[in-house]
């Protein structure tokens, strides 16, 4: 197509092209959904590509990788969803601590409590994984639980050099 819409004339093997745009969109991740459609007018034809919104998005023209040693593999779906939850402020603090532990405090908070402060129970645990919406933690059992993200205050426990979550009760 032209700038000003009209088809191009010129005679392209639309079948190859479309082979060709197929094959540089398996590089993109993730995968994006779109419909080719030859349009024509006047004697001549296009391929029109439709490319509905993604909930998906950003979306990378290539694969995200890792890197693990001395070697960069490619992400795996959950390791890509962890670094676009990464770039929130919260979740990349979290992510730093993934597979460590941290000091998990418990809040207590009615309205009598309120008035003189949080109290509520400290604990060990082990975050498991974090996202945009929720982090999840494993206590010394392997029993685990999760927290919506935005309910969840970011803390430092200067006694035990470690990340401290505040947590509902």
């Amino acid at each position: 197509m032209r700038d000003n819409g009209e088809i191009e004339t010129g005679g392209h093997n639309l079948d190859e092209v479309q082979k060709k745009f197929n094959t540089q969109l398996e590089k993109v991740y993730p995968r994006i959904a779109y419909v080719p459609k030859i349009i024509r007018d006047n004697g001549l034809q296009a391929l029109a590509v439709i490319i509905p919104g993604s909930p998906l998005r950003p979306h990378f023209a290539g694969l995200s990788y890792v890197r693990r040693g001395s070697v960069s593999l490619p992400a795996s779906e959950e390791q890509y969803e962890e670094l676009i939850a990464s770039r929130t402020s919260k979740t990349n603090e979290i992510l730093k601590w993934k597979d460590e532990l941290v000091t998990v405090n418990r809040l207590n908070v009615g309205n009598a409590i309120r008035m003189i402060g949080r109290i509520g129970s400290t604990m060990e645990m082990r975050v498991e994984k974090c996202n945009a919406f929720y982090v999840t933690l494993t206590n010394r059992n392997w029993s685990t639980i999760s927290f919506p993200l935005a309910s969840v205050e970011i803390s430092f426990d200067d006694a035990k050099s470690r990340l401290a979550l505040e947590t509902p009760g």
